[in-house]
């Protein structure tokens, strides 16, 4: 680690090898803790934190971080998971992936869609209970789709 790089708190799954060498890159030095001692070890000396799962992060734990400029949480819903009224208070800055999950929202909703008027939820809940039986469905074909509030 050289003398200026900035160490960078990552947590959370689903990243990849290729996000560590983009922080490196980018000149930051990235923490992925192993464990509680791990990360409390690295709390005094983070520049930026990273949270990528169910992790949060609350105003005693950015107490904790004297150094900590920057939090990015990978999702949506960042005030569900970052204390934002804490981190402010100190000017740390808050970013989030807007758009991140937008095309997995499409594609859930047209999976409802075609699940809905094909009646596979009906139709897995009445296998469940009384086994397989014939179902009539119709076809999204036979249809018009309307998109309320865009």
């Amino acid at each position: 680690m050289g003398a200026s790089s900035k160490k960078v708190i990552v947590t959370g799954g689903g990243y990849r090898p290729q996000h560590s060498s983009r922080l490196a890159a980018a000149g930051l030095t990235p923490i992925w803790p192993s464990n509680n001692d791990e990360f409390g070890f690295h709390l005094r000396t983070a520049s930026g934190y990273i949270l990528g799962g169910e992790e949060r992060l609350t105003a005693d734990v950015i107490a904790q971080m004297p150094m900590l400029e920057v939090i990015s949480f990978v999702g949506v819903g960042v005030g569900q998971f970052v204390d934002s009224k804490a981190a402010q208070a100190r000017g740390i800055a808050v970013m989030n992936t807007p758009g991140l999950m937008t095309a997995a929202v499409v594609e859930h909703t047209l999976g409802l869609l075609v699940g809905i008027q094909r009646g596979l939820f009906q139709h897995n809940d009445s296998v469940k209970r009384d086994g397989p039986k014939p179902i009539e469905t119709r076809l999204l074909a036979d249809s018009t789709i309307g998109i309320v509030g865009l």
